[in-house]
């Protein structure tokens, strides 16, 4: 490309040379010959420069937006599959609680309440676990982002 610049700024000189150094002496024409091609290449590359470093910030955000819109469709699929999950058991824990209140009303025809009460203690912690299990995998991930923008 410089080469072309330049050949392109030694023939627009060369053409307009009348015009611009009419008034220059023969003395200090090749000095101001040589400051207007310096100063002609120094604006072409400030514009060049400034196009591109628009182009490359443009395409920099268009990426980080595209990214970051992939990561909340992964997250809200985790989060989806997550409140599912619990849900689940949540509604397993619940029916085994409607049971147990039932046969303390003695609405219930219930013979022995002891596997009801030890389903629900294990549905319960279950659900326990699980919300843990997700408290502990997010603090992670937190931690690790913490620590990686430490050491950046």
């Amino acid at each position: 490309m410089a080469t072309s610049l330049d050949n392109l700024i030694d023939n627009y000189v060369q053409l307009k040379k009348d015009i611009l150094f009419s008034k220059v002496n023969d003395e200090d024409l090749a000095l101001f010959i040589d400051m207007t091609k310096k100063e002609l290449k120094r604006e072409i590359r400030e514009e060049i420069e400034e196009e591109v470093k628009e182009r490359a910030l443009k395409k920099a955000q268009n990426e980080i937006e595209e990214k970051a819109g992939l990561r909340r469709i992964a997250e809200f699929k985790k989060l989806a599959l997550d409140g599912f999950i619990v849900a689940i058991f949540v509604g397993l824990f619940v029916n085994q609680v409607t049971e147990i209140i039932g046969h303390l009303k003695r609405t219930s025809v219930l013979v022995d309440i002891k596997p009801t009460i030890w389903l629900a203690i294990g549905f319960f912690f279950i659900c326990v676990i699980i919300f843990l299990w997700r408290f502990l995998a997010e603090l992670v991930k937190l931690i690790k982002k913490e620590h990686n923008d430490e050491t950046n």
